[in-house]
């Protein structure tokens, strides 16, 4: 070999020239296999699909970060620059310690372990701390990371920052809590005035008893002298004195009725009342005979059919029914004959008994009045009564576990109904 002569001022050269091959030792130069059409494809279809992951990666949300096993930082997203602090410069090769709080690091090394074994972890709720000191709270997602030969060498993981969404549960159970112990004390509240009132309605109704029972005795005396002024001393009193005396026997009638009807009303609120199985039927064919006189001066016309038994006070029914009927039969305009149906309906395992009539009818107005304690929709002139009788019939549908109301129509009659419980057969 010959060296190379250099030119003045440069050094020479330590290139070597290779002599010339003999032509008994040739060289062989090796070359590489072309790939084929379906191997650039390939190639160029992974290179895309790796650009298009790592897009993902960096435009994600969430924290993706790679660890070694070892619980080294491998990568790290913009995600996770912006949710922990660290810059991508910091974080790598860094411990992913750094962000864990100290009581979390056991939670961390068993988390660890569970990917090692190739499992994964999913939506674990943990606390990871910032740069600054934050704490948040994150949604952790963990997988494990395989070489090509299916061998775990690290792991993947996803933080979502739940922190936001935490704080809003805490607040909401805060509230809901509040709000809890607000319904239990005024739950407690409404019970104790409910208590209150139950027993001032119950002391109102004894005291209403009490006054009703002892008026009767004074009033009795007053019916007495009144009939005996009008029948035996008539001839020494002129018509208009006759007239005074006749008007305090009414008023005094006219009372005892009223008195009676809030008797009947108290004993309600008072009484025991065993419910047994009673045939309707003959209950009601029972209150027929009864207001046997009022139905023949009115000549109402009334239709019965076949009822079943049911469960009730046979008392207190009897009491219903009558007031019931009596209201069809007086509540009828001027010269009408009364017609009245009765006929019952299985509804929701109860018997509901109706009973239409042709009267005057009452205004949808008034359907709930009507059921007051001395509610009158009409003067004693036009249709005598004392306002106590619906509220009879309502008291006593309550007490039996039943219902009583109204369908009508001012001028068009009306449909009252009682709901009964079906007797076992």
């Amino acid at each position: 070999m010959r060296r190379a002569k250099s030119k003045k001022g440069q050094k020479p050269s330590h290139a070597i020239t290779s002599a010339r091959p003999q032509e008994s030792c040739p060289v062989i130069t090796e070359r590489k296999p072309a790939l084929s059409l379906s191997e650039v494809n390939d190639l160029k279809r992974a290179h895309v699909q790796k650009a298009e992951l790592a897009a993902i990666v960096e435009g994600s949300h969430d924290a993706i970060i790679g660890k070694s096993l070892e619980g080294i930082i491998t990568s790290w997203n913009r995600a996770a620059e912006k949710i922990y602090g660290y810059t991508a410069a910091e974080a790598i090769g860094s411990p992913i310690a750094m962000i864990v709080p100290p009581e979390r690091r056991k939670e961390l090394a068993e988390l660890f372990e569970k990917v090692g074994r190739n499992e994964h972890v999913q939506a674990f709720h943990t606390e990871r701390v910032t740069k600054t000191g934050e704490r948040l709270s994150i949604s952790l997602t963990l997988s494990p990371i395989h070489d090509h030969q299916g061998r775990i060498i690290g792991v993947s993981g996803i933080d979502r920052d739940i922190t936001r969404q935490k704080k809003a549960e805490q607040e909401l159970a805060q509230v809901q809590q509040r709000l809890s112990r607000y319904a239990e004390e005024l739950e407690k509240q409404v019970a104790e005035r409910t208590r209150i009132l139950k027993d001032t309605v119950q002391s109102l109704e004894g005291v209403c008893y009490t006054i009703a029972h002892d008026l009767r005795a004074p009033l009795r005396t007053l019916q007495g002298f009144t009939r005996i002024l009008v029948e035996d001393y008539a001839p020494a009193l002129d018509e208009e004195g006759r007239l005074y005396a006749e008007r305090i026997g009414v008023a005094a009638t006219r009372m005892d009725v009223l008195i009676r009807d809030l008797l009947d009303y108290a004993r309600l609120s008072h009484l025991e009342l065993p419910l047994v199985s009673l045939d309707l039927g003959y209950q009601i064919q029972q209150v027929l005979n009864q207001l046997a006189p009022e139905i023949e001066a009115k000549q109402a016309e009334i239709t019965v059919p076949t009822l079943p038994r049911v469960i009730a006070n046979e008392t207190v029914l009897t009491q219903v029914i009558t007031n019931v009927l009596t209201n069809a039969i007086k509540f009828v305009a001027p010269q009408t004959r009364p017609r009245i149906e009765i006929y019952g309906e299985t509804i929701d395992g109860k018997l509901r008994v109706f009973v239409k009539d042709n009267g005057i009818g009452i205004d949808p107005a008034h359907h709930e009045r009507i059921f007051g304690l001395f509610q009158r929709l009409h003067k004693p002139e036009a249709y005598p009564g004392t306002g106590v009788g619906l509220a009879i019939v309502r008291k006593g549908m309550e007490r039996m576990g039943g219902d009583v109301g109204v369908e009508s129509t001012l001028g068009k009659g009306s449909c009252f109904y009682i709901d009964l419980r079906l007797a076992s057969i």
